[in-house]
């Protein structure tokens, strides 16, 4: 089993990293007879950066959607109980301004990179 393991491994490293580190280590760059492939673009920092806090904006507005509707379910289910009806506005509240902070943040963040970019 383990001898198996091995040469699969083995296996792999002789033809996948062998070539790759031969090939980058005899074409010299700007060398004529190299040819370039490009696997993906090149991010730079602000983009990546802006893709992640769009992403995290995205995400903390939907989960606070969620909760506001799960706060506006426990005042139309909470029936006579108050302490259920105030749990629910409080939630609802909370959320509310949640996404408002997210959102404000997130608009402040946009023109601050649309005026350094």
């Amino acid at each position: 089993m383990v001898h198996r393991l091995r040469f699969r491994l083995s296996l792999i490293v002789s033809s996948v990293l062998v070539p790759a580190l031969s090939f980058a280590a005899a074409c010299p760059a700007g060398s004529p007879r190299c040819i370039a492939v490009s696997i993906g673009t090149k991010n730079t920092i602000p983009e990546a950066a802006a893709r992640a806090i769009t992403f995290l904006a995205a995400t903390i507005t939907t989960v606070a959607s969620v909760m506001f509707l799960i706060g506006a379910f426990m005042i139309v289910l909470s029936g006579a109980k108050e302490d259920y009806k105030q749990k629910g506005k409080d939630l609802m509240i909370g959320s509310l301004m949640g996404i408002a902070v997210v959102l404000g943040a997130y608009a402040i963040w946009r023109t601050v990179l649309y005026i350094i970019v």
